[in-house]
């Protein structure tokens, strides 16, 4: 049994020494440098430097030099492209004893020409119109033949090779509504998705297209249309400020955006040829809402509180008030409430009030109305029928106690000389 054992050793030793002798027994040794990244166009390895290499090296040296054409192959998933059996380069490869020699791709360019290539699973010629490879695996193999004798005289030099497109970047903002400023300052941004590849392009260049889309239209539809977009931005940075130096955009319109990717020289490495989805924006409010539920609540002590609901698309409130015979006084104010400060007895008060809701956007006027009594005792709203007492405030010596009457309330006033009927109460 030992015997056996040690017979069936050597036996398989005896093949294994004579598989590495027959691999060894070529006198010339092929390699296939590759450089990444990784390039979709077969054109590229044919057109670059540095993209695909052949080093050869004859080492029998007995022999003075050695004329030899090289075969390439290219196998991938279902894809097959290789020079024919007979193919015999019109320019011979001298090989001296000893001596690498290097080969690009630009020296190659017959192994390359679309005439010399057979394929299977993909044409030829919609490679060099500019159709990319396939995602997926690859395989180079190269060897040397030896002319006029057309023997293979080299090991198969192999390199294997991934092709993966990029992705175009993620657009991050504007999105939804954004508030319009003064001056204009709007940012756009994106994350870019293709740095982390092992493909990915050594410096690409972004471009921006920015529609305005007309109400009630669909932004795919208007992007996809063939339209000329509002504004085509190129950058090499991921982001973009459209500021003052930049067509206006108006306020109140819908926007749709989307980026194009592409490396410096121009080749497709990227999924959906580069373009990013589509995003919307809307730059400012279409129509800023009228303030409601207006309210003039007069204190005992003769100051006013002017009240109206809270708008949350407001900035800001514009409020107008005016004494029957006095001058309009205006003032802009942050909340939806404010107070009038020793205003006179006696005196009939119209006043109003919109919102600002960003650069140019502003509301109607809402009014209202108020009378202050000639001897204030009680306080009561814009709602002549909702009375109650007033806040307890020193009073004044008196030499007689009376009562003082509610003021019936003038309901006309002038603002902007114009003249306005109101009735107390919202509008």
């Amino acid at each position: 049994m030992t015997k056996r054992i040690y017979l069936l050793y050597l036996l398989l030793l005896s093949l294994t020494l004579s598989k590495n002798l027959t691999a060894q027994q070529y006198p010339v040794d092929c390699r296939i440098l590759l450089s990444p990244p990784y390039s979709s166009n077969l054109g590229d390895y044919a057109n670059s430097p540095m993209k695909f290499r052949v080093q050869l090296l004859l080492r029998d040296l007995s022999k003075p030099s050695l004329e030899v054409s090289l075969r390439i192959r290219l196998k991938g998933a279902g894809v097959w492209i290789e020079n024919p059996a007979d193919f015999i380069s019109t320019q011979s490869i001298v090989l001296t004893p000893g001596v690498p020699k290097l080969l690009s791709g630009l020296e190659l360019g017959e192994n390359f020409a679309s005439q010399n290539l057979e394929a299977q699973g993909i044409d030829v010629n919609e490679l060099y119109a500019g159709a990319p490879l396939p995602v997926g695996p690859y395989e180079w193999e190269v060897y040397a033949v030896e002319l006029y004798r057309n023997r293979q005289v080299s090991n198969i030099g192999n390199a294997r090779m991934s092709i993966n497109y990029n992705y175009p970047p993620l657009l991050n903002t504007p999105q939804g509504l954004q508030m319009a400023s003064q001056p204009q300052n709007l940012r756009f941004s994106w994350t870019p998705r293709h740095t982390a590849s092992p493909t990915a392009a050594a410096g690409v260049v972004y471009t921006l297209f920015l529609y305005e889309i007309p109400e009630g239209e669909d932004p795919q539809m208007i992007v996809n249309s063939g339209l000329a977009p509002y504004r085509i931005i190129e950058t090499t940075q991921p982001y973009y400020n459209y500021d003052v130096s930049e067509i206006p955009l108006n306020i109140g319109k819908q926007y749709a955006w989307v980026v194009h990717v592409t490396d410096f020289e121009g080749k497709d490495t990227f999924v959906n040829n580069g373009y990013s989805e589509i995003k919307t924006f809307q730059y400012g409010k279409a129509k800023c809402g009228v303030p409601t539920n207006l309210i003039s609540k007069i204190e005992a002590d003769g100051a006013v509180k002017l009240s109206w609901d809270n708008n949350l698309d407001a900035q800001s409130y514009i409020l107008s008030y005016q004494a029957s015979d006095g001058p309009i006084q205006v003032e802009e104010i942050l909340s939806n409430e404010h107070y009038l400060l020793n205003q006179e007895k006696g005196k009939s008060y119209i006043w109003q009030v919109n919102c600002n809701c960003g650069i140019g956007n502003t509301s109607a006027i809402a009014k209202n109305n108020f009378s202050i009594p000639a001897d204030n005792v009680t306080s009561w709203l814009s709602d002549p029928d909702l009375t109650y007492e007033g806040d307890s405030y020193p009073a004044e010596p008196e030499t007689e106690p009376s009562t003082a009457p509610t003021e019936t309330v003038d309901d006309t006033a002038t603002i902007d000389n114009t003249t306005i009927e109101e009735s107390p109460g919202d509008e």
